[in-house]
């Protein structure tokens, strides 16, 4: 044994049909992408009970957490993560793959190093666009107009999400949404999540972003929105310092002290539907360590 340690993702059979089609579906995409911002699937082991999915262990946070913990990112870090997630879609889209639940909590430091890259987790809801899709799924917060609406739709939903993250990143919707009239969670929980306080922080510090880079990217209307290709505009103008701290795929988390927890891969089912897919034969086994529960 090498005594390198994966994540590993755990589907239960009994827990249903969705769950099933899940582990196939997150399988089948997996098996097909290979790019330095997506969490890669290393093997699968499949049990009469269980499917086990081992990928590479990412032992960073998730950009939430840095969320919760700072309140907002700087533009430079923001251009930093978008730019890498962008690239990421872009490559996903030229495979006609859809993630369809890109949202912060599927995006992950690869370690705890301070110029860490940013890998794209969870795919149990990515599909293989043929055609438009007509199935509704998602995290509520992060769906366009289309999904919402129950229209057929198709790669653009990705930019959207992507445009929503961006936003969430550069502003201080975050604090504003966890001050105490907006919680629903008791002061503890609040604490232990390491929310920062709404009435303080630096927000004086924060740049007001502008309005190109508050708009949902290429977020106009289901029959002429673009897939995502390369970078939008506003990050190809970023200032040569970014450029050079970005080209290596790696993301600047802001400077403010947190002590990195474990990242866990998310397999939780937390949307609103999970959507079919399928897989090749079964794989072989694969002797690593981990283990989390996917329902």
């Amino acid at each position: 044994t090498t005594s390198k340690m994966y994540t590993c993702k755990k589907f239960l059979k009994k827990d249903g049909r969705k769950v099933r089609k899940a582990a196939k579906n997150e399988i089948f995409i997996l098996k097909m992408v290979k790019h330095p911002n997506i969490l890669q699937l290393v093997d699968v082991y499949e049990t009469r009970k269980e499917y086990f999915l081992f990928l590479e262990l990412a032992t960073g946070r998730e950009v939430f957490d840095w969320i919760l913990d700072q309140g907002y990112y700087s533009e430079k870090d923001t251009s930093n993560v978008i730019r890498q997630v962008m690239e990421a879609v872009a490559y996903l889209h030229s495979l006609n793959i859809v993630h369809r639940n890109l949202k912060l909590e599927n995006l992950v430091y690869y370690n705890r190093l301070k110029l860490s890259k940013i890998v794209i987790s969870d795919f149990h809801l990515a599909k293989l666009e043929n055609g438009l899709i007509k199935e509704p799924c998602g995290t509520p917060e992060y769906l366009a107009p289309e999904v919402v609406g129950r229209q057929r739709y198709g790669r653009p939903v990705d930019c959207w999400a992507l445009g929503v993250i961006m936003y969430i990143l550069v502003t201080t919707i975050m604090k504003r949404l966890r001050a105490p009239e907006h919680q629903n969670t008791d002061s503890a929980a609040v604490a232990s999540a390491g929310a920062p306080n709404p009435a303080g922080g630096a927000q004086e510090n924060l740049q007001a972003p502008s309005e190109a880079s508050t708009t949902p990217a290429n977020a106009t209307a289901p029959d002429n929105t673009p897939v995502a290709t390369a970078s939008p505009a506003g990050l190809e103008a970023a200032s040569a310092e970014t450029q050079a701290a970005a080209a290596g795929a790696s993301a600047h988390p802001p400077a403010e002290p947190a002590q990195p927890g474990l990242a866990a891969e998310q397999g939780d089912a937390n949307s609103q539907s999970r959507c079919n897919g399928e897989a090749p034969a079964n794989p072989p086994l694969a002797t690593h360590t981990g283990d989390q529960q996917n329902g």
